[in-house]
C-alpha cells in the first residue's frame, strides 16, 4: 500500500500548486502514513496455536499477539537440565578422584602425571558444566520465541498465518502499524526550506474526514534531494492521532503563504 501512496505523491509533484481561496495562500496535497510499521516474523520453527487476531485490531506494547506450540522447546530445556545435573555429578566425582590422587602422591604411591590427569578431569568437567549452561540459556531463549509480543502500540494491518499452521523460522506472521501518530507527507516549494526546519510547528488538514480534521504537528523529516521538475521538496510532519480519526492513506492539504 505504501508503494501506491508514493506513486500518488509522485503524481502530485507534476501538478501545479492549487491556489487557495485566499489570494495570498497556496495549497499542496498531503498523504498520511503510519508513524512506523513492521513485519513480525517467526524466529523459530513451530506450530501456531489458536490465533484470534483480526485486521484492524488494536494492541499495546508487550501484548501477546501469537503463541507457538512450546512443547518441543520445553522438552529441550528438560533435556539440558538433565545434562547439567549429570555434569555436576561427574565434576564432583573428578574432584573426589583428585583428592585421592593427591593423598596417594603424598605417600609416594602415585606419579605426578596421575595428578595432572586428575586435574585435567576436573577442568574438563567444569568446562562441560559451563557448556551445558550455555545450552540451557539458548533453549530458554528459543522457548521465549514461542510468544510473539507487540513491540509498540498499534494495530494489525495484515495477517499472514492462521491457527495450527506450521511455520519456519523467518516466515512472516503479520504486518503491524503504529498510527497513534501519523507522518503527513507533502511536497512544498524549495523556497520554504528557510521557514520549515525539523521541529517547526505546522498545521495540516485531513479533508477525507467529515468534517475535515485540522492536525497540529511538527516537521519530522526533510528529504535530502529536491524534485528538479517541480522545484519542490518532500517533507514529513509528525501529527498526533490518538483518537484514530485519521486513517493511514487518507488525503489532506497544507496551506502556506505564497512567495512574492
Amino acid at each position: 500500500m505504501k508503494k501506491l501512496f508514493l506513486a500518488v505523491m509522485a503524481a502530485f509533484t507534476l501538478l501545479p500548486f492549487a491556489q487557495a481561496a485566499d489570494d495570498h495562500m497556496e495549497t499542496t496535497r498531503v498523504v498520511f502514513f503510519p508513524y512506523r510499521e513492521a513485519i513480525l516474523s517467526s524466529r523459530i520453527d513451530g506450530i501456531v496455536l489458536e490465533n484470534k487476531l483480526i485486521i484492524g485490531q488494536k494492541f499495546k506494547r508487550g501484548d501477546l499477539l501469537v503463541t507457538l506450540d512450546p512443547t518441543h522447546y520445553q522438552i529441550e530445556i528438560e533435556r539440558v537440565n538433565a545434562a547439567i545435573a549429570e555434569q555436576i555429578i561427574l565434576h564432583k566425582f573428578a574432584k573426589d578422584a583428585l583428592v585421592i590422587q593427591e593423598d596417594l602422591y603424598k605417600q609416594s604411591m602415585t606419579s605426578e602425571l596421575e595428578i595432572k590427569k586428575a586435574k585435567l578431569e576436573v577442568d574438563t568437567a567444569e568446562a562441560r558444566i559451563k557448556a551445558t549452561q550455555v545450552n540451557l540459556k539458548d533453549a530458554q531463549t528459543q522457548l521465549s520465541y514461542c510468544r510473539i509480543l507487540a513491540p509498540f502500540d498499534g494495530r494489525i494491518e495484515e495477517i499472514n498465518t492462521r491457527s495450527f499452521e506450521t511455520l519456519r523460522a523467518g516466515q512472516p506472521l503479520m504486518k503491524i502499524i503504529d498510527d497513534n501518530q501519523l507522518k503527513a507527507t507533502m511536497f512544498v516549494p524549495v523556497s520554504m526550506l528557510d521557514k520549515l526546519k525539523p521541529g517547526t510547528e505546522v498545521s495540516v488538514t485531513c479533508t477525507d474526514t467529515k468534517p475535515a480534521s485540522t492536525l497540529k504537528g511538527v516537521v519530522y523529516e526533510i528529504a535530502t534531494h529536491a524534485d528538479h521538475r517541480s522545484n519542490t521538496i518532500e517533507i514529513r510532519v509528525l501529527v498526533p492521532n490518538k483518537d484514530g480519526k485519521v486513517t493511514a492513506g487518507m488525503i489532506g492539504e497544507f496551506k502556506y503563504a505564497r512567495s512574492e
